[in-house]
């Protein structure tokens, strides 16, 4: 097998999630909860994150899902609006309230410098929405690297669903099994099987090993062991 693309989650694999999310997080559970404590603790609750010492569990939807999983768990609790248009909303605060915390891990821009110079195609696949995608790729400066950046809303399914995969491929007229989807969930490793890519693993983000290595082909502690685990496969 030949590897000649590499597709990227974003939170936890490129970025880090604790320090670009939990206060945005806090900030936004407080914002639609207009700061009644009781409702910010439900919403919080719902969806694993604790507002004491802001953070949550690796299962959780904010890890793994899209704006639209949330919404749909919110949605009961608020008792009013649409999950459409909560789904709108999130996306505008999560954009709104990560944009000057978005942090990058200190290997990021290395690693990708060093796969693009050994010509893999690079790409992002993240369930976060794909203008939020690029607004954080161009904050910390390596959006000039990716040939693709697809979010849950752009149109090709969220993961573990393969379109995105499927649809970076395509662009770059090969097969989806000489791809390498890498990321920190659960449902990146995921959509990866579904695809039929090599799905790695890395620990960067909220997950361990254990939780990991199930679903993965490989586990490595984060995306700067990535190209000599490439070289190692060639």
């Amino acid at each position: 097998m030949t590897i000649k693309a590499v597709l990227f989650d974003k939170d936890g694999t490129l970025i880090d999630f604790a320090d670009t999310f939990f206060e945005a997080c806090a900030k936004i559970i407080l914002h639609l909860s207009d700061d009644n404590h009781d409702l910010a603790e439900n919403l919080a609750d719902a969806v694993g994150f604790n507002m004491q010492t802001l953070d949550c569990r690796a299962s959780s939807e904010i890890v793994g899902g899209t704006s639209m999983t949330i919404a749909s768990i919110w949605q009961p609790i608020l008792g009013k609006g649409s999950i459409s248009q909560l789904t709108l909303e999130l996306d505008g605060y999560f954009d709104r309230f990560t944009q000057l915390a978005v942090t990058p891990f200190e290997f990021t821009r290395p690693t990708l410098e060093k796969l693009d110079n050994m010509d893999f195609a690079l790409g992002v696949a993240t369930n976060d929405s794909e203008t939020n995608a690029r607004h954080h790729l161009g904050a910390i400066k390596v959006e000039d690297l990716f040939s693709f950046v697809a979010g849950y809303d752009s149109g090709y399914g969220p993961k573990p669903e393969p379109g995105m995969i499927n649809a970076f491929a395509g662009q770059h007229k090969i097969a989806a099994d000489e791809v390498i989807m890498v990321g920190d969930s659960i449902n990146d490793l995921m959509a990866g099987k579904n695809a039929g890519t090599i799905a790695v693993a890395v620990t960067s983000g909220l997950a361990n090993n254990e939780e990991l290595a199930p679903f993965a082909d490989y586990v490595i502690p984060d995306i700067s062991q990535l190209p000599q685990l490439l070289i190692d496969l060639a």
